[in-house]
C-alpha cells in the first residue's frame, strides 16, 4: 500500500493506491467520516477569520467540502477543497499591489461619512501596496489530524491481513 498525502492551495488531498481490493475497501469505508472531521474543523477555523460582514456572509465558511473519490480502481482518494477564490488567498496570503483609481472626465467620486455633514470629493484615490498575512484553516485542521491518519492507516492495513 502507497501513501501520499499531497496539500497546496486548492486543498489537502490523500492518495492511497493499493492492488489489494480488501484494502481499498477498507479505505473507501474508513476515509470519509474523517474527512468530514477535517472538513468541519476548517469550517470552524474559517468562522473564526470573519471580522467583517460583506455582502456574501458566511459562503467562505460553508465553501468548505471533503469527499472520496473512485474515478480508479486501485485508488483511493480522499479530499477536503473550497470552491471560493478566497479560501486559497486566506491560507496562503496574498498581497494587493499599488494602484491608483481616477474619476471620469469633468467627474468627481462622492464620499459620504457617517453623517449628513461630512462629504467629501476625490478626483483619483491613491493606495499603498498591502500584503495580507496568512489565515490558514485547512493546514492546521488537517495538521491536527494527522496522527489519527496514520492509525487509521495502520488498522487498515492489519484489518486487511486478517481477513
Amino acid at each position: 500500500m502507497k501513501v501520499y498525502i499531497h496539500s497546496d492551495d486548492k486543498g489537502v488531498k490523500a492518495l492511497y493506491y493499493s492492488s489489494s481490493p480488501k484494502i481499498l475497501e477498507l479505505l473507501r469505508e474508513r476515509l470519509p467520516p474523517i474527512a468530514e472531521e477535517i472538513a468541519s474543523d476548517t469550517r470552524s477555523r474559517a468562522a473564526e477569520h470573519i471580522r467583517f460582514m460583506g455582502l456574501r456572509p458566511g459562503d467562505y465558511v460553508k465553501s468548505f467540502y471533503s469527499g472520496l473519490s473512485m474515478r480508479q480502481p486501485n485508488k483511493a482518494i480522499a479530499f477536503i477543497r473550497s470552491g471560493e477564490p478566497i479560501a486559497r488567498w486566506l491560507e496562503n496570503g496574498f498581497t494587493i499591489s499599488d494602484m491608483c483609481i481616477f474619476a471620469r472626465i469633468a467627474m468627481a467620486m462622492k464620499f459620504v461619512g457617517n453623517d449628513e455633514n461630512s462629504i467629501s470629493y476625490r478626483l483619483a484615490i491613491h493606495r499603498h501596496m498591502t500584503c495580507v498575512k496568512p489565515y490558514p484553516a485547512l493546514g492546521p485542521a488537517f495538521e491536527a489530524r494527522r496522527s489519527k491518519i496514520m492509525s487509521m492507516l495502520s488498522g487498515v492495513a492489519r484489518d486487511a491481513g486478517q481477513r
